[in-house]
């Protein structure tokens, strides 16, 4: 089921044996790496390097939504996950600064896709074509994502908006520059230092809650 490849490099001796096999193997299925050279999405979606760092971006970007929505409110934090995920991503973010060599380009493809299919989302909200978009270098798109984000998710759920093959093509356009100015440390940083911004964030907020509370 998953693919077994040996690695020129050494195998950890600290690994069980049956897992020795798999190491140096970054494809998830191994039924789908026929169809990788001729459909990027299913190469993307079955490399772990793209998907080991969207499960971390998601750790950042559902608390960001939440920082703008006031959705969960302070008093409701979960202190607990918080301070573990904050922990996490300054840890992290200093691991990034430090490993070498770490030039897996791919590292930040699949959240690069997701962002530019919302910005396109809330492009078309507003009426803007894909030429007013590659002219402006995304930056009013990237304004009226964050504006009118609860707009455009509105227009999603009525079918206004056609986010499909045409989205996800405006998405993977871009993906070659990211890939030549985005080394995999560098992107690594990156998402972890979200992760710490984002629960560093929260966790200020409860503590200004907590202190207007006992005053």
């Amino acid at each position: 089921f998953f693919r077994k490849t040996m690695s020129a490099a050494p195998t950890p001796k600290a690994l069980p044996g049956f897992m020795k096999p798999y190491v140096g193997n970054r494809h998830l299925f191994s039924f789908l790496k026929k169809h990788e050279a001729t459909n990027p999405v299913i190469a993307n979606c079955n490399s772990v390097l793209n998907i080991a760092p969207t499960f971390k971006w998601a750790l950042s970007i559902v608390p960001l939504m939440g920082l703008f929505s006031g959705n969960p409110p302070v008093e409701k934090l979960d202190m607990g996950q918080t301070v573990a995920l904050f922990s996490t991503g300054v840890v992290w973010s200093f691991y990034a600064v430090i490993i070498r060599p770490q030039w897996m380009v791919s590292l930040a493809d699949l959240p690069k896709e997701i962002t530019m299919d919302q910005l396109r989302a809330a492009g078309e909200a507003h009426g803007i074509t894909d030429t007013k978009i590659v002219q402006n270098g995304g930056k009013n798109s990237a304004v009226f994502a964050f504006a009118d984000a609860d707009k455009a998710a509105g227009l999603l759920k009525q079918g206004t908006i056609k986010v499909g093959e045409t989205s996800l093509a405006t998405g993977t356009s871009g993906l070659n520059w990211f890939n030549k100015m985005l080394p995999g440390s560098r992107a690594l940083f990156m998402v972890n230092c979200a992760l710490a911004v984002v629960h560093g964030w929260n966790l200020r907020r409860a503590y200004v809650h907590k202190k207007s509370q006992s005053a």
